[in-house]
């Protein structure tokens, strides 16, 4: 079952680490002792902030969209994170956007087994998908996300209690 950082970062091929480390070159200086302090690198701000430099537009939405979802907390179904970006929005693109995000170590795929508990196994460029493109699980994001986007995600601005349980 994958539930960390760590967890899946074990589960990535040597090729897949190589690939992590070339693409996030701060994390290779000095070289980790082992997937724990390779996660605990990838998953400090300032290296989260670095990686974040070279996304594009789209992306840095779909990091907010997994903040706002609270995916630094629980794995986000695929289709919660469609929602946040709206129907104009190709599956996709997000799916593209996630991929970028899972091979930068900011995020990472959970699939549920069949017997409905996480196992990332398949996770490895074999997922399963359904006949709408999503995921059996879901996204999470490393909690740094969360400082790097800022306290207002996606330029939302503080809650307000005068508008709690207000359709708008």
């Amino acid at each position: 079952m994958v539930v960390s950082l760590t967890d899946r970062l074990r589960t990535m091929t040597d090729d897949g680490i190589a690939a992590l480390l070339r693409a996030r070159g701060d994390l290779a200086v000095p070289p980790p002792s082992n997937s724990h302090v390779l996660a605990t690198r990838a998953g400090t701000r300032a290296s989260v902030a670095r990686a974040c430099d070279g996304l594009d537009a789209f992306t840095l939405k779909v990091i907010d969209a997994l903040v706002i979802a609270d995916a630094d907390r629980a794995p986000v179904d695929t289709r919660a994170l469609a929602e946040l970006l709206g129907a104009d929005v190709p599956p996709e693109a997000i799916e593209r956007a996630v991929d970028r995000l899972c091979a930068l170590a900011i995020a990472w795929r959970v699939e549920v087994g069949s017997d409905g508990t996480a196992d990332d196994e398949a996770a490895d460029n074999e997922r399963a998908a359904d006949e709408d493109g999503a995921h059996d699980g879901g996204v999470s994001v490393v909690p740094a996300a969360r400082e790097v986007v800022g306290p207002h995600p996606a330029g939302l601005g503080r809650p307000s209690a005068a508008l709690d349980g207000v359709d708008i």
